[in-house]
């Protein structure tokens, strides 16, 4: 059995590499990149837009092809395999979830690419959902979706806005910054 406590992992960042702020950083320098990244990502993420419709309005931008951009971006992601058997020893013991905001597609792929369904008790994904991070309403809907009472919540994010408001709702933040560090911080929290 199962102790009770909810580990709740990002996918973008964490997970798997975040490919779309690279691309649009690249290609139009690191304050125009991230206004676009965040425009076009914000909407794939409430479900707005998809992956491809991403990398149509990119291809107006740039000229590239979007089949090649969509298939770049996809093969572009990389999953740290110490992350990978990290979840997976903490499911062995604990509840574990992802909490992603994405747009459709990206996610599916991604996971059918590097073979990750297994990984996680249950998915949350923005778009399906239709709410987002930071939004407090996103992690009550995860935590909502069980029907135990949790000892303990732990969320590890790359982004700091993501976790900005989950101790107001009893969540450990964990900021992702390199493996080692989220891993020991993940053992300190649960060793409490």
């Amino acid at each position: 059995m199962k102790k009770n406590t909810l580990i709740m992992f990002d996918c973008f960042g964490v997970i798997s590499s975040c490919v779309l702020p690279t691309y649009f950083r690249s290609r139009f320098g690191e304050t125009e990149g991230y206004k676009l990244e965040r425009f076009y990502c914000e909407k794939g993420d409430m479900g707005e837009l998809t992956l491809m419709d991403i990398a149509v309005e990119a291809s107006k931008l740039t000229g590239e092809d979007p089949k090649t951009l969509y298939r770049d971006w996809i093969e572009g992601t990389v999953v740290d395999p110490r992350i990978r058997e990290l979840v997976l020893k903490l499911k062995e013991e604990y509840h574990v979830v992802l909490a992603s905001n994405a747009m459709e597609d990206l996610v599916e792929k991604v996971f059918q690419k590097h073979d990750l369904y297994g990984l996680f008790d249950k998915i949350f994904i923005s778009y399906k959902m239709k709410d987002v991070k930071p939004n407090i309403s996103y992690y009550q809907t995860i935590i909502n979706s069980y029907d135990i009472k949790f000892d303990k919540i732990i969320m590890i994010d790359d982004r700091t806005i993501s976790l900005i408001y989950v101790k107001e709702i009893g969540i450990e933040p964990i900021l992702f910054t390199t493996f080692e560090e989220v891993k020991n911080r993940i053992y300190e929290i649960l060793d409490k």
